[in-house]
């Protein structure tokens, strides 16, 4: 009894979006009140009821139809100037957020641009790493290296790296120096392998 159920509305909402597809490949502007009176209409068989009522009734709900019809329609244009602005606000308001991501994103880019230029600014190998952090201390050598690891996230954004690799701590422990200096290695490597393949799909 529920698979013929489950069924019989499958294919009754079928039907529906069927009807509505097809409406609105003829009548685009059509406002959404009067497609869904259509659809409610043929879904509820409004018309076979109608033609089964007697004469004097048909006269009254015709009467009466016609005489709500003007209220209903400036119903329908306020519900869907509503709806218009509303979703004009929310487009708005996404476009707003997605400038103020942006704008921030933008600014944490340029403070870790600012905080690896001490230091030669970008890393591109081994060893100019090396050579960085000859002179300096052993706090400085960490904060130097997470700099550029934080720029590489933040500037460089490469796509294929692993998460991992830009993180500093494991549950709350901060990683060992030589592990942050081989996930830097690693980030370099992968900046490099994806310059090099982009210069190779330029070439072609």
């Amino acid at each position: 009894m529920f698979k013929l159920n489950y069924f019989r509305y499958c294919s009754i909402c079928e039907s529906i979006f069927g009807l509505i597809d097809s409406d609105y490949a003829i009548a685009p502007n059509k406002r959404i009140a009067r497609r869904d009176v259509k659809v409610q209409a043929k879904v509820n068989e409004v018309f076979e009821w109608f033609k089964a009522q007697p004469i004097e009734a048909r006269s009254r709900i015709l009467k009466d139809a016609l005489s709500a019809a003007p209220i209903l329609e400036k119903e329908a244009a306020d519900d869907e100037k509503a709806y218009g602005d509303a979703i004009w606000k929310r487009i708005l308001k996404e476009k707003e957020e997605d400038e103020k991501k942006a704008a921030i994103k933008s600014r944490n880019a340029q403070e870790a641009l600012n905080k690896v230029r001490p230091y030669g600014g970008i890393w591109k190998d081994v060893e100019q790493m090396e050579n960085a952090l000859h002179s300096l201390s052993a706090t400085k050598k960490r904060k130097a290296v997470e700099d550029q690891i934080r720029c590489h996230k933040l500037v460089l954004q490469p796509q294929s790296s692993n998460p991992a690799l830009f993180r500093f701590s494991s549950k709350k422990i901060p990683l060992e120096f030589q592990l942050l200096k081989n996930n830097l290695t690693a980030l370099m490597l992968t900046l490099q392998a994806n310059q090099q393949e982009y210069s190779s799909d330029e070439d072609e």
